[in-house]
């Protein structure tokens, strides 16, 4: 009985032994799997940064100013008053917004793109553009949908997160939607650079409207010179005695889209009589027609 207990109470330690055994070998491994995974994604990090580059090293390549014109935008101290927006086939139109497009600008500058260029891709269907204008200067971003950048003449370089632009598209499609003047409450026109945009002919794209003051000066009656111009047409017509834009508003009655426009009116002498009148554009052609 003293064998057979010496026996079991040995065969258990042996056992207890093995377990530690075999406990202690298996946590070097799992130890040791966890700092080649590291090292493996630390080098696929690395040879990402070492082949890629950041969209405002690219663009910085290309425009002599684009340096002084990121700093003014990420310090804040120069923001473009707007960043025209437009993607083929679907929005087309202005944000205004100056935190907006301090924050779209540090998206776009930050996407990064391969160093080496697209030999196998067109420069030609470049269908989504964020163009930032100071109004004194013009950087825009082009893409060719959202898997290529498109920086000059043929040179397009490939995106290395494509869904990181397509989030910003839809981001900057909503603003403006929710910002585009409609025909109703909010209906207001604003100024981009002297020029208005509206779809003065109805057939889906936006045209150019610019109105030019005109000094007679010698105490004559001054005016405005009001042109629409698009793909389709190019037409201007005079406005008599006007001298001072207050509102541009868009509306559309039977006869299809035209803008209201507020003004003062007057002559050399006196000229803050609040004046209105309606421009539209029939069969190519400025009409204005006094309220």
């Amino acid at each position: 009985m003293k064998n057979r207990a010496f026996l079991v109470t040995a065969l258990t330690t042996i056992a207890i032994c093995l377990c530690g055994l075999t406990a202690c070998g298996t946590q070097p491994t799992s130890s040791s799997s966890e700092p080649a995974n590291n090292a493996a994604s630390s080098q696929s990090s690395s040879t990402d940064m070492a082949s890629t580059q950041t969209l405002a090293e690219c663009m910085g390549t290309i425009y002599a100013s684009f340096h002084e014109f990121d700093e003014g935008i990420q310090s804040g101290k120069n923001i473009p008053p707007t960043m025209r927006f437009r993607v083929n086939a679907g929005a087309d139109g202005a944000i205004h917004d100056q935190d907006e497009i301090q924050r779209m600008w540090k998206r776009l500058c930050e996407m990064r793109v391969s160093k080496k260029r697209a030999e196998n891709h067109s420069a030609d269907s470049v269908t989504i553009v964020f163009d930032f204008d100071s109004g004194t200067e013009s950087i825009p971003f082009g893409f060719c949908g959202t898997s290529f950048v498109h920086v000059v003449d043929n040179e397009v370089y490939e995106m290395q997160d494509p869904s990181a632009l397509s989030a910003l598209v839809d981001e900057a499609t909503s603003l403006i939607e929710s910002s585009e003047p409609k025909v109703g409450a909010q209906n207001e026109l604003k100024e981009e650079n002297g020029a208005y945009f509206w779809d003065a002919d109805g057939d889906g794209s936006k045209e150019h409207m610019w109105i030019d003051f005109n000094n007679n000066g010698d105490e004559a009656p001054s005016g405005m010179r009001i042109r629409v111009f698009g793909s389709n047409f190019d037409s201007s017509a005079y406005l008599d005695g006007a001298y001072t834009i207050n509102s541009v508003r868009l509306n559309k009655d039977e006869q299809g889209p035209y803008v209201t426009l507020d003004y003062d009116q007057g002559d050399y002498y006196s000229h803050d009589h609040a004046a209105q009148c309606t421009i539209r554009v029939v069969d190519g052609k400025v009409e204005i027609k006094q309220l």
